[in-house]
């Protein structure tokens, strides 16, 4: 069994840079932030695939990390409330997905299969009406305590690469009643 130490030093290592010609790009995932409620919670960001600039004009980077997930401290929640989890990018995601689990492991990893909510995606736009960034609408399920939940998006870069990029972001709900 490894422990998460290990883990995480092991997930460092897979670290995967090939550098291909391009023009500018957008450097980095999106932040993300959970809100619920009253509550709002930022994303922890997990494993990804981004494009960033590289060292030589025309250039750029694909970074490739593979994370542990790691939880935040848990916001609470009434159950049946609609959340909504935004991603700060105005480039609209080929595919965003949410799920959760109920438990998770002494390690923190998911127990058991993950439950996929059903979710819309939205634009968010600013006062003018151009889109800042985008959204999943959803609600929280009737019944249960904690969910450790898991996003997953899929952009393709816009800005020459024409490579696809990936991230996944974690979040952590508790379910309390009235």
């Amino acid at each position: 069994m490894r422990t998460r130490a290990s883990s995480i030093a092991l997930s460092a290592a897979l670290v995967i840079l090939t550098t291909v010609s391009a023009w500018a790009h957008d450097h980095k995932p999106p932040r993300s932030f959970l809100s619920v409620q009253r509550a709002e919670q930022r994303g922890i960001l997990g494993t990804y695939c981004w494009i960033a600039p590289g060292t030589e004009p025309d250039s750029y980077t694909q970074q490739c990390i593979d994370a542990i997930p790691t939880w935040p401290r848990a916001v609470r929640a009434t159950p049946g409330k609609e959340t909504r989890v935004r991603f700060n990018s105005p480039t609209q995601p080929d595919d965003l997905s949410i799920a959760y689990w109920r438990h998770i492991d002494e390690n923190g990893g998911p127990k058991g299969e993950a439950t996929t909510l059903d979710a819309t995606l939205e634009p968010i736009e600013d006062a003018n009406g151009a889109v800042v960034a985008w959204q999943l609408v959803f609600k929280l399920p009737d019944r249960g305590r904690h969910m450790y939940l898991h996003a997953a998006g899929y952009w393709q870069d816009q800005d020459g690469s024409g490579n696809p990029q990936d991230a996944s972001w974690t979040y952590h709900v508790r379910l309390r009643q009235p």
